[in-house]
């Protein structure tokens, strides 16, 4: 595995939930498109901009099928942040509406709601964890139960490593006649995703060993011709007058511009690369699981619930960021920080955490290295 990913010769990456490594094969799809199939797409009718536009609305049919969603529900953005930034402003969140997040998502999802929920003057409610560091199911199912009109939520926690229920919560969102806004940022690249029961699905390029400015959206289809555009210009317009303007129908009406193409090319072929090594997965829990305990013996204090999938976050008596600028010098690259939840640090009463992330590139060996950095670090500070 690891000779699709030649930076690793050198590095031993840990922070695949901030970004994934690019293996050569995406790489090269991209090379050999810009080489031999570049051109704008949908506008053109001579053959480049026909081949390049198969191309284009081919990886959106493989972006489809990935999550279980329909070529007609997918709307390409340049990134999860972009997607729910979209959905906060088109979504119809008025003054009267009560609009629902938790302490466990990222800023990219719990600030364009947050901020939208201010806008409107709406009702905005933060669904709270239990004492293990797990949302809190019983609270969601009282909150959601009193009204919600937006559930926006991840489904894998960026620091805790939880999976969230976002099947059972949607059934309890749509009791309400409300919709379910589904963070899937993390939960793309280490979970088989089904987005039947979702409203809105968003996930990055960057995270599933694609290319960075291109996002996947999932709308559902009677969701989706409800929304109005915020972004005008280019391919999402029908027909202009002097008067007036009016606008594509589908995914083409929030598709603004020229859209990344290359980058669509990439994610393809990075799509297909997850989906050929799906039984890795199994290896990703059982390395965090096996960091989680080697962790667990040397003192540190582990954030969330036992069971995790995809990252582990934890403190030492050593300050975070000295934690990984030491780790850096062995060339080990972890995070540290608050990982955009600011307000799930605060919740826990921490400035910031160290978080080790895997992929399907990492090992075994990888872990025991990270520990026995992580234990010269403790002696080298001397506490």
């Amino acid at each position: 595995m690891k000779e699709q990913f030649p930076i690793l010769e050198t590095l031993t990456y840990l922070d695949t939930a901030a970004t994934a490594q690019k293996p050569l094969r995406v790489f090269e799809a991209e090379h050999t498109f810009g080489l031999t199939r570049y051109a704008n797409v949908h506008r053109g009718i001579y053959a480049q901009s026909v081949l390049a536009t198969e191309a284009f609305e081919g990886a959106r049919a493989v972006a489809a099928k990935f999550i279980g969603s329909t070529p007609q529900e997918i709307v390409f953005t340049k990134s999860t942040t972009e997607a729910m930034n979209l959905l906060a402003h088109t979504l119809p969140i008025t003054k009267k509406s009560r609009i629902i997040t938790s302490l466990l998502d990222h800023h990219s999802t719990f600030v364009p709601f947050q901020q939208a929920a201010l806008h409107a003057g709406a009702e905005f409610v933060v669904l709270p964890l239990t004492k293990e560091g797990a949302l809190d199911m019983r609270q969601a199912k009282k909150e959601i139960e009193k009204g919600c009109d937006v559930l926006a939520i991840t489904q894998l926690s960026n620091v805790t490593g939880e999976v969230i229920d976002v099947e059972q919560l949607a059934k309890w969102v749509h009791k309400q006649n409300g919709r379910i806004v589904v963070d899937g940022a993390q939960a793309a690249a280490h979970l088989a995703i089904d987005v039947s029961h979702i409203d809105a699905f968003a996930f990055s390029g960057h995270k599933v060993y694609g290319p960075t400015g291109i996002g996947v959206l999932h709308v559902q289809k009677d969701v989706l011709s409800t929304l109005s555009p915020y972004q005008f210009g280019g391919e999402m317009i029908d027909a202009v007058t002097i008067e007036n303007t009016t606008f594509r129908e589908g995914p083409a009406r929030f598709e603004a511009g020229t859209p990344p193409i290359t980058q669509a090319v990439g994610l393809m072929e990075a799509l297909r690369f997850v989906a050929e090594h799906r039984d890795l997965q199994e290896k990703e829990r059982d390395l965090i699981a096996y960091c989680q305990e080697k962790l667990v013996r040397m003192n540190a204090t582990i954030i969330g619930p036992e069971e995790k999938v995809g990252c582990v976050s934890f403190t030492l008596p050593v300050h975070a960021h000295d934690v990984a600028e030491f780790l850096d010098k062995e060339h080990i690259a972890v995070r540290a920080g608050h990982h955009c939840t600011q307000p799930l640090h605060d919740a826990l009463g921490i400035p910031a955490s160290v978080r080790i992330s895997v992929g399907l590139y990492n090992t075994k060996e990888d872990i025991d290295r990270v520990i026995a950095a992580l234990k010269a670090c403790v002696e080298a500070f001397d506490v």
